[in-house]
């Protein structure tokens, strides 16, 4: 398939700010906020491009990332980055090489698995708590959502795309 992977990868989103030092208060979308607590440099995107965010302290608070940056000293300097998202660079990420990032599923072509008949593209991956549902896109606003289940979903590939059992209701 040849995918070209995203360099940077949505990390997080700055919820607040926190007291009058330029501390900010960001929710992971990481498996962990340890995870996203651990990085030493992020990437806030201005403009199109990603830019260099080095990260002077953070630490895990109520379930959430409190951080500073490097030069964002006081109120008014954090304030301009709430609502942000905040970038992970892939390289600085050290996960299994068999993990997939989300980011990666989306546009994935989707087969079923018992005769490879193509259903359409994965559009979206929500996650309402329980598991991540893929969104397939299957052509004329048609959408189909499929839990990431192994009774649902076969198998992940970047290479090949995701192969759906198809268990009766399923794909009507």
């Amino acid at each position: 398939m040849g995918r070209n992977l995203a360099k940077y990868l949505e990390a997080g989103k700055i919820a607040n700010t926190h007291g009058v030092r330029g501390d900010i208060v960001v929710d992971s979308l990481c498996d962990s906020p340890k995870i996203l607590a651990e990085l030493k440099t992020l990437y806030i995107k201005r403009a199109g491009e990603y830019v260099k965010m080095d990260v002077a302290r953070s630490s895990l608070h109520q379930g959430r990332v409190l951080m500073r940056f490097e030069g964002v000293n006081s109120l008014d300097d954090a304030i301009l980055y709430k609502g942000k998202s905040v970038y992970a660079a892939r390289d600085d990420l050290k996960i299994p090489e068999d993990q997939i990032f989300i980011a990666d599923l989306i546009g994935l072509d989707v087969f079923r698995a018992d005769n490879k008949e193509k259903l359409g593209k994965i559009s979206d991956v929500v996650n309402y708590g329980f598991n991540d549902i893929l969104e397939i896109d299957r052509g004329q606003g048609v959408k189909t959502l499929v839990p990431n289940l192994e009774q649902f979903v076969e198998k992940i590939s970047l290479e090949e795309g995701v192969f759906i059992i198809p268990v009766e209701g399923l794909l009507e």
